[in-house]
């Protein structure tokens, strides 16, 4: 039993007719393999004002999100709550090594037009976290 319609014309009523075979255009092979070594080369690349906006708006989430980690760290501390404390140390201690390589970068590896130096999970994190901070700053004025 099936729950589509059949249709009376046979077993292949349902394929597309797709026209006529491609011919090849003179000089031209299909079985000719196409060059990949260069194909890394011709992919866009971002421009060094990309980057330079790119790791300045990663910097600020970074900044913004150590800032609000040791906040909830001191807080976590006076109200003492050990979930929180272990949570705030445990994010300091997998962030702060990246401040010297970023710090580098910020003195002088954007004019030059290299890439931010934090890997991809970081940027998430930092994202989400300052995405996440942003939400609540405007949802406790609100």
């Amino acid at each position: 039993m099936s729950a589509m319609h059949d249709h009376p014309g046979g077993v292949h009523d349902d394929t597309a007719d797709l026209g006529p075979p491609v011919t090849p255009s003179p000089g031209h092979d299909l079985n000719q393999q196409l060059d990949t070594t260069d194909a890394r080369s011709r992919r866009v690349r971002p421009t060094s004002r990309v980057r330079q906006v790119h790791g300045l708006v990663m910097v600020a989430c970074y900044v913004g999100t150590l800032a609000a980690f040791v906040w909830l760290g001191v807080k976590a501390f006076l109200l003492p709550d050990a979930l929180i404390m272990l949570l705030s140390v445990g994010l300091l201690f997998w962030l702060v090594p990246v401040a010297p390589a970023l710090w580098r970068w910020l003195r002088g590896g954007r004019k030059t037009g290299q890439a931010v130096p934090l890997s991809w999970l970081v940027q998430l994190v930092v994202t989400a976290i300052t995405a996440l901070n942003l939400f609540l700053l405007v949802y406790a004025h609100s």
